[in-house]
């Protein structure tokens, strides 16, 4: 994302009209200063420094005579759209379930595995500088982060929130612009004494995706999975769905062809998925491929039809639980320019294997291969035919239905051929995953 050409320096728009008159525009006018951010970034944490605070700057009678003067920035790029996606608020606060020393600092331990930042209550001296490093998992040497490491980003900036105190009675900071996945905090650079329960406060945050449906059994353990579902879905979605709250916090077009339909199930999740399908069209090639990861820098070529599946899963399951047509009316036109791209991606053995496979096998044994990639995407496309074509009754709009209903008749019958012995799948592709498709 570093070289994602949306990018741009950090920029501020402001008008105020009243009564259907401008009364207020922002211009060369503004004053501004540095802030006490001096660090900031998505993945790896914020930087507040609390001795470049300035006092009292947002008070009517401030002197802002030594301030500078704005300047005129570049418009942003893309389509100015307002953002219909439900926006992000604190679901809850928790108190850590326990605390102690661990080596040079203190590791802290709260309930439950969420995302969002720790607040900091601190009473601390001129200087002091307090580190929070965050994670899910702890061993013998203490908290480490290597599950979490992305790219090429040393460790030691990973997943860290550094605040330096000002030193002026008790000191409050809630970072601002980063959020994390967690469990842990170790922090170093507080004494003993300023090491309390109340030092850090969790404050869990995720899009506002209401709970529209439940799940309970007399099994404890599905019971568990579903509470588990259900926390990572909304630790997931930060505006748009993610693979993970705490590594890479990319929109993974797999994850959510898997996922739509039982968030759609647990969740009121239909604004934001809207906008993730307006993304995710606006990011079609005109060949018709999809990137796998919406929004995409550029990176993300390889997905295939079980990644691709998102539009079509994504937009049917939306409907199926609201009945809103207006997501298949946004997106059907997607939908016929993708199949028309996957039928030139035929291999051939006749069937589809382009892109992504089955994604970490469940408990592979060493002599037995992986699910066979044509299993997988020939399967997932036939799927996305069926979908489409169901789209298209609802819609009362057969453009292109002829050629989807052949296209999902010859992937049937060639996928039988190879794959397919009296009525099952040929022993030698046996996986899990070849049975459940």
């Amino acid at each position: 994302f570093d070289k994602a050409t949306f990018r741009d320096a950090p920029k501020f728009a402001l008008r105020l009209d009243v009564n259907g008159e401008k009364l207020i525009e922002s211009d060369e006018s503004f004053t501004c200063a540095p802030s006490p951010i001096i660090f900031d970034d998505y993945r790896i944490g914020e930087h507040y420094d609390a001795r470049e605070e300035i006092k009292g700057w947002n008070e009517i009678d401030f002197d802002d005579s030594n301030w500078q003067k704005s300047i005129i920035a570049s418009v942003p790029k893309g389509e100015a759209r307002l953002c219909t996606a439900d926006p992000i608020r604190v679901e809850k606060e928790m108190k850590p379930e326990k605390f102690y020393k661990l080596d040079g600092g203190y590791l802290y331990k709260f309930p439950q595995n969420n995302t969002g930042v720790c607040r900091l209550k601190i009473r601390g001296k001129h200087g002091q500088k307090i580190v929070l490093t965050y994670g899910e998992v702890v061993n013998e040497n203490g908290l480490t982060i290597k599950n979490l490491i992305f790219g090429d980003r040393s460790p030691a900036l990973m997943h860290k929130d550094v605040y330096i105190c000002k030193g002026e009675g008790e000191e409050v900071y809630t970072p601002r612009f980063t959020y994390h996945g967690f469990q842990y905090v170790y922090v170093e650079g507080v004494t003993g004494e300023q090491a309390r329960e109340d030092l850090l406060t969790y404050v869990v945050f995720h899009s506002d995706i209401k709970s529209v449906g439940s799940f309970e059994c007399s099994d404890e353990v599905l019971n568990k999975i579903q509470e588990n579902v259900r926390r990572s879905d909304v630790s997931n979605f930060h505006y748009f769905p993610t693979d993970c709250p705490q590594r890479e916090k990319n929109g993974w077009t797999g994850d959510i062809a898997l996922s739509a339909e039982q968030i759609m199930l647990n969740f009121s999740a239909q604004n934001s998925f809207k906008v993730w399908l307006d993304n995710l069209r606006a990011q079609q090639k005109e060949s018709g491929q999809i990137m796998d990861i919406i929004p995409t820098t550029g990176w993300g070529e390889i997905g295939g039809p079980s990644w691709d599946a998102a539009l079509m899963q994504t937009a049917y399951h939306v409907y199926k639980y609201t009945g809103d047509r207006k997501i298949l009316e946004d997106n059907i036109g997607a939908m016929r320019k993708y199949l028309r791209y996957a039928k030139t991606k035929i291999n051939e053995n006749g069937l589809f294997s382009y892109g992504l496979g089955d994604w970490v096998q469940i408990d592979k044994p060493a002599s037995r291969p992986d699910t066979p990639k044509e299993i997988t995407n020939t399967l997932a496309l036939l799927d996305c035919c069926t979908k489409t074509m169901r789209i298209m009754e609802v819609l009362n709009d057969f453009t292109d239905y002829d050629y989807v209903n052949e296209f999902a008749t010859y992937i049937k019958k060639r996928f039988r051929e190879v794959y397919v012995e009296n009525g099952r799948i040929k022993d030698e592709y046996k996986t899990q995953t070849a049975i459940s498709k």
